[in-house]
């Protein structure tokens, strides 16, 4: 009996001892993992920085954007001492995944000193980083980035633009908004679209551009436009900016910018318009200004909405009108004239008041849509030259 007791009590104290030695090597090593743990998620962090400083890089460097090639090869920037968030970014790669550059992939290799040792760690993310410029309701849309010739091309629909009038087509083309642009002499250049783009007597539409006037003094023309195929080519609607700058021996007297969007109803004088006028001292009047133009034909049964928007400035007027009707004397013509920058005439006084019917300046990204845009829609295409595409398909820290 006392033998089987002294065995139990040795065997409970090794157990107990056992016990005791575990946790003590837990207790001595939980520290350490902890620590660890610490460490590991720090240098997450540090790899969430990493990519959005690499993103923000990519926003910021055009030549960055220029030197970034298309998978498997990579555009390698390394990094000798590049500390950030408790941490060290070592690397960033980029590469997209095609030709068309609609997809991107950046990999920022990130380090931490832990205890004399580096510990590193990769984080991807995967980003549209171009737009798109689908829209179910686009008709067609003009960049004006080519170079020369008298050809402004359109990728939507192929409803590719004419250069008219133009003593040379080839000195057209000028830095833009985006990319290249139209210029205009103010006298009778204008570019001629193809007639079925807007079909303003049934439907919903958009127009919108951006406009840079040239110090003229005085500028009085069309920006945008749709006219009957008739012998008087009257105006259906039109989108015109209206500019007065006096100056004396160097001093304002007075500056103006005025843009209106205006719609004949019927026939004059059923002519309905809204506009926008800003002094010099509200607007730079020389600046890019982003013009939208919208007609809502299914308002009503016989009432329509007229909005004019420069969005850069956040300037919006509206308006309700009567609806565009039937005109008897050319009957509902799908091939109307529609053209931008000027009006055509068939008047024997054209040459005297061409002055008054073509703006001087540059037009950049013309873009038509059959339908009212979303004020998301239309801030899209104001911020990205295209509709969002740009939300994150894959991040991992």
């Amino acid at each position: 009996m006392g033998r089987s007791l002294l065995l139990t009590v040795i065997t409970i104290t090794v157990i107990f001892a056992g016990i005791a030695i575990t946790l003590l090597e837990r207790s001595q090593t939980l520290p350490d993992k902890l620590n660890r743990n610490l460490d590991t998620i720090a240098l997450k962090n540090t790899s969430a920085f990493a990519l959005n400083y690499a993103i923000k890089q990519l926003n910021t460097d055009a030549d960055l954007q220029d030197d970034i090639t298309i998978l498997p090869e990579y555009h390698t920037i390394t990094y000798s001492d590049f500390s950030i968030k408790d941490g060290c970014i070592d690397t960033l790669k980029y590469a997209y995944f095609n030709s068309d550059k609609d997809s991107l992939q950046i990999l920022a290799v990130v380090s931490r000193d832990v205890d004399g040792e580096q510990i590193y760690r990769t984080g991807e993310a995967r980003i549209g980083t171009s737009s798109s410029e689908d829209h179910p309701d686009k008709v067609g849309g003009w960049h004006f980035d080519e170079t020369s010739g008298a050809n402004a091309l359109e990728t939507t629909n192929n409803y590719n633009g004419t250069l008219d009038n133009f003593s040379n087509p080839n000195d057209a083309w000028e830095s833009g908004k985006w990319g290249n642009s139209i210029n205009l002499d103010g006298y009778n250049d204008l570019v001629s679209l193809p007639d079925d783009v807007v079909d303003s007597w049934h439907n919903k539409f958009t127009a919108a551009t951006w406009v840079k006037l040239d110090n003229s003094f005085v500028d009085w023309g069309t920006i945008m436009s749709e006219q009957k195929n008739n012998s008087n080519k009257t105006v259906v609607w039109a989108v015109t900016s209206r500019l007065v700058d006096i100056t004396f021996f160097g001093w304002t007297l007075y500056s103006e910018l005025r843009f209106e969007f205006t719609i004949n109803t019927k026939g004059y004088p059923n002519v309905s318009s809204v506009s926008i006028r800003r002094t010099g001292n509200q607007i730079d009047i020389y600046d890019w200004h982003f013009i939208v133009a919208t007609y809502d034909g299914t308002y009503s049964r016989n009432r329509a909405k007229m909005t004019l928007s420069i969005i850069d400035e956040n300037l919006t007027v509206s308006r309700i009108i009567k609806k565009i009707q039937f005109h008897p004397e050319s009957g509902n013509i799908p091939n109307n004239v529609i053209s931008v920058g000027g009006v055509e005439t068939n008047s024997p006084w054209s040459g005297l008041f061409d002055a008054f019917r073509c703006i001087d300046g540059n037009i950049d990204e013309v873009n038509f849509f059959n339908n009212v845009l979303s004020a998301d829609d239309i801030n899209s295409l104001y911020l990205h030259n295209g509709f969002d595409n740009e939300a994150i398909i894959y991040w991992r820290q």
